[in-house]
């Protein structure tokens, strides 16, 4: 039919506030599970084709993911000299070992990643507390051409073209780049409050003009989001993540984009608060259940947030994978029906486990389409 909207299309509509006649689906596929469908030994084989992939087989509507970070080969920032070396630990291990040239000498990150898995730091670029090469390693990501971003950026865009949006995602000032280990920034935070203020915003700067230019080259929505109560407090949340994400977001609709807020780990507490409201990202993911989250009541925890917000989740990964399809179906209608009356986009609560069925993400779908509630 030649008046059938795009993939493309419904996921703008909705997230822009015009009316949806059907229920939307996006699972958050990533390349941890397209490598699996699409027979590939390593997840860092994936490629967009391959989500893409995913999203033809299911029949949803698909968010795509563009690697524009310094692990990106062609993208990488020419200040940041990385020497890499991989060497297999047994048949299904790989330890991927970088060295990094600095000013104060070289400094040593390791991953290690095995078979259908994604891959995971074992060690940290950085342990101890060293601002000077926080802000170094910042300005460095501005050095890249903005013109390589157009081509690594354009290229994801033209190949997802109208079947789904394009995101690229953004690291939060706290987070610090990913240069240190998650339960660690804690301490540094407490330890050096006024050194990591200032390089808060020096990161803030870098990564509102690293918006800008996403945005310039193609992606549509900006990813990005906080940690939850595992790791922080809600007074910490909201003096280190609330003016940021307040902040990035009114950047984002400046340059033109759509803000897109994941955060799957525990968020009742900070949804209570009414924090999110204070944002009112376009989309915001995952109102995660337990185990994954602590949003044990769906229905109560939208109702709490603005209705400006289009939200997406939250269907649990173990039933999606281990379920029958008539018991993921019975869960998505639960879902449908604690977010009767708002936007909201049928997902998961994080990223989709290796080995789920198709045939489970095919019965999440038909029976989200098929609802007339």
């Amino acid at each position: 039919m030649s008046g059938e909207r795009s993939p493309r299309q419904k996921l703008l509509d909705l997230l822009e506030g015009r009316p949806s006649p059907e229920v939307l689906v996006t699972p958050l596929v990533d390349g941890t599970y397209a490598a699996g469908v699409a027979g590939k030994e390593w997840v860092s084989q994936a490629t967009t084709a391959d989500i893409l992939r995913c999203a033809e087989l299911g029949g949803y509507e698909p968010l795509v993911g563009v690697d524009t970070g310094p692990g990106d080969p062609e993208a990488g920032a020419p200040g940041l000299q990385w020497e890499e070396e991989v060497s297999p630990q047994g048949e299904d291990t790989l330890i991927r070992r970088r060295v990094l040239h600095t000013p104060w000498g070289d400094l040593c990150q390791v991953e290690l990643e095995r078979k259908g898995m994604s891959a995971w730091q074992i060690k940290p670029l950085l342990e101890e507390w060293a601002p000077q090469i926080v802000e170094w390693y910042a300005w460095q990501l501005l050095e890249v051409p903005a013109e390589v971003y157009d081509r690594r950026i354009g290229r994801v865009v033209e190949q997802v073209g109208d079947r789904g949006l394009v995101y690229a995602g953004i690291a939060m000032p706290f987070e610090m780049l990913g240069l240190y280990r998650e339960e660690n920034l804690i301490y540094h935070c407490l330890d050096h409050p006024r050194e990591w203020q200032r390089v808060s915003r020096v990161l803030f700067e870098v990564t509102c003009r690293l918006i800008e230019t996403y945005i310039r080259s193609g992606v549509t929505l900006i990813f990005f989001g906080p940690f939850g109560t595992e790791l922080i407090s809600p007074s910490l949340f909201e003096r280190e993540y609330l003016p940021y994400l307040q902040a990035y977001n009114e950047v984002i609709h400046r340059c033109g984009g759509l803000s897109y807020i994941h955060t799957c780990s525990r968020q009742k507490s900070l949804v209570v608060r009414g924090y999110y409201n204070r944002v009112e990202p376009d989309l915001f993911e995952t109102l995660a259940p337990p185990p994954t989250g602590d949003i044990d009541d769906l229905a109560a925890a939208r109702r709490q947030l603005s209705t400006r917000i289009c939200t997406k989740g939250n269907l649990d990964l173990a039933l999606l994978r281990n379920g029958s399809p008539s018991e993921v179906a019975e869960a998505t209608r639960a879902i449908l029906k604690a977010t009767r009356g708002y936007r909201h986009i049928v997902g998961t609560a994080d990223a989709v486990l290796p080995d789920t069925p198709m045939e489970n993400i095919r019965s999440m779908v038909e029976a989200a389409k098929s609802w007339e509630g």
